[in-house]
């Protein structure tokens, strides 16, 4: 499940919406989350403790089909009730056409995203 950014190849164009990017675009930074384990060239992952839960770097993990799983747990760490996990991208980006697939849990009361 690839994620992937493409950002403005010369200055001044602006994002219109559309599924594809445009031939204006070209490709900045890509992970497929290939090789079974999570690369931390490119990642960060989240220890912050907050809204009732910690989030854990042993939560993340990536099998060999290209996939990264969060695992949500009741757990009881740090003070809190459940962990979670999460990265973030050690680049920083400003704008740009953004892709990414996903599947999020469709269980009631956990907050699960993709934030940019």
């Amino acid at each position: 499940m690839p994620l992937l950014l493409f950002g403005p190849s010369f200055a001044g164009f602006q994002l219109e919406a559309q599924s594809t990017p445009s031939a204006k675009y070209v490709l900045q930074w890509s992970d497929n989350f290939a090789g079974g384990v999570l690369d931390v060239t490119k990642w960060n992952y989240r220890t912050d403790i907050k809204a009732k839960s910690a989030q854990l770097p042993a939560n993340v993990s990536v099998d060999t089909g290209g996939h990264m799983n969060v695992a949500l747990r009741q757990q009881h760490f740090a003070g809190q009730e459940f962990t979670g996990g999460g990265i973030v991208s050690k680049a920083s980006f400003r704008y740009g056409y953004f892709q990414v697939k996903a599947k999020t849990t469709t269980n009631p009361g956990w907050h699960s995203a993709f934030w940019m």
